[in-house]
């Protein structure tokens, strides 16, 4: 498994790139809607995610080829851990003065 230092060092660029594009939260609430807006979208990543390996797994029932429901899994995969960083960043912002 990857280390969390690793991908807390992911979280910290992408606080600095964000905080180089926009002003520190204003308020908790902000705050909150920008999370909630990340997590949102990670869980949309999973969802479909969820939903591609049920297709893997049909698939693999009827011997059809996987190789682009691994390609499609893996674009969901990639695309949830992106934006459960973006949590974290934001996360991190959050408490910052």
């Amino acid at each position: 498994m990857t280390e969390l230092s690793k991908i807390q060092a992911l979280a910290d660029e992408e606080l600095k790139e964000a905080n180089e594009k926009n002003p520190l939260f204003h308020s908790y609430h902000e705050a909150y809607a920008v999370i909630l807006e990340e997590f949102e979208e990670c869980s949309e990543e999973v969802s479909g995610m969820s939903l591609w390996i049920a297709k893997m797994w049909e698939k693999i029932r009827y011997n059809d080829e996987i190789e682009s429901t691994m390609t499609t899994i893996k674009y969901h995969a990639l695309h949830a851990a992106a934006e459960a960083i973006q949590v974290a960043a934001m996360c991190d912002k959050a408490v910052m003065k």
